[in-house]
């Protein structure tokens, strides 16, 4: 399944970083992102001396990582 980078937790006056927010596809409700708590996520993106980077991380129990559309 793919997912965007839909940005980053914010409080008022910044943001935090080091947790992002993504947008799974067909995750629609907070019942579908909820099959997500605790699950493996795989971020791949584009490396300058390496083609394919990879970074894994586990979805938060608060499930606020996997954002409903």
């Amino acid at each position: 399944m793919k997912g965007t980078l839909a940005g980053y937790t914010r409080g008022l006056y910044g943001q935090t970083k080091q947790t992002a927010l993504v947008r799974a596809e067909n995750v629609n409700t907070r019942e579908d992102a909820k099959w997500y708590v605790g699950k493996r996520i795989c971020y791949v993106y584009h490396g300058k001396k390496v083609k394919r980077c990879v970074r894994w991380s586990k979805a938060p129990a608060h499930a606020r990582m996997v954002t409903p559309v």
